[in-house]
């Protein structure tokens, strides 16, 4: 049977040095925690997160309280609603995490800051509302990603790389800092197969890149057996400016890499709108010609009613 051990704590930060667990134990960071330490999972076991409903019972985060009196521990498993949830606070934990063979880290509603070194066969799982900031380069084992979850890869001064060693799985958001103009930047680099949606939000920080063909590769699949039909990757908003240039994803050999375009088209659109205003002018000038018309077909009635009295006239004439 799996022990599990569950933290609890309020506002103030509490701090270790590192937190050792052996294989085959949990350990739970719960609603309101704040927590500073390195931890290191043993073969088999467990670290949840932040608050979480899942599949398995040590990913569901646990309420205990202790008696006074007594001295007895209850705990619990309690479901927020999701206004409840929506209104929890992001329980925090900042530190390296070492995640050994078979071992499992799920992150709930939770924001992460730190740097995952982990076994191939590891699984590292993040909830829709979890949130990752990578402090250097990291290494996963399986990668499971729920609507809404976000990985930061670094700030702006880094060039760090997440390399996922097992399979990526889900739908989630990457933010990637670059650094055009110097040909460098995040990367993500996949070395099992992945499957699902993800979205890549690019944030440059240096000058207007040289055009001179070169890519810069944001992700990438080192799997042959890659199935491209699985898999789907979009830039946030279809495409990032920067600099005075535009930028789309586009997938060359086994990486998805941003190719260079210019923002000529939107110049083009704004012409194209000055052109419709000319033809509005136009048409209005055409209606003043209608206009025009209709008052030579008065005067056509006025001569019409003119010939009409001359024959009157005549008439009396021959009476």
């Amino acid at each position: 049977m799996q022990e599990t051990l569950t933290l609890m704590t309020g506002p103030p930060q509490t701090s270790f040095s590192v937190i050792l667990m052996w294989g085959g134990k949990g350990l739970q960071i719960g609603q309101y925690a704040s927590v500073a330490a390195d931890i290191n999972a043993g073969e088999n076991s467990h670290l949840l997160i932040g608050y979480n409903r899942g599949n398995e019972s040590w990913e569901n985060t646990r309420k205990c309280t202790v008696n006074d009196n007594s001295g007895v521990t209850n705990c619990s498993q309690p479901t927020l609603s999701d206004k409840e949830l929506a209104n929890l606070p992001y329980s925090t934990l900042t530190g390296d995490i070492h995640l050994d063979k078979n071992a499992a880290l799920t992150l709930g509603k939770a924001l992460y800051t730190g740097a995952v070194k982990a076994a191939t066969d590891s699984t590292f799982s993040m909830a829709s509302n979890s949130k990752w900031v990578m402090s250097s380069g990291s290494t996963t084992g399986t990668l499971k990603m729920a609507p809404g979850a976000s990985i930061v890869l670094s700030d702006s001064t880094q060039n760090n790389v997440l390399n996922v060693m097992g399979d990526l799985e889900g739908e989630g958001e990457f933010e990637l800092n670059t650094r055009l103009a110097e040909k460098s930047g995040d990367s993500i680099v996949v070395h099992g197969l992945a499957s699902g949606s993800y979205t890549l939000k690019v944030k440059d920080n240096g000058g207007d890149p040289v055009q001179d063909g070169r890519m810069q590769a944001l992700m990438s699949f080192n799997n042959p057996q890659q199935d491209f039909s699985l898999v789907n990757v979009a830039l946030a908003g279809g495409y990032a400016d920067i600099g005075t240039y535009r930028y789309r994803l586009t997938r060359q050999e086994n990486g998805i890499r941003i190719s260079f375009r210019r923002i000529r088209i939107s110049f083009r659109r704004i012409r194209i709108s000055f052109r419709r205003i000319r033809i509005s002018f136009r048409r209005i000038r055409i209606s003043f010609r209608r206009i025009r018309i209709s008052f030579r077909r008065i005067r056509i009635s006025f001569r019409r009613i003119r010939i009409g009295l001359r024959r009157i006239r005549i008439r009396f004439g021959r009476l």
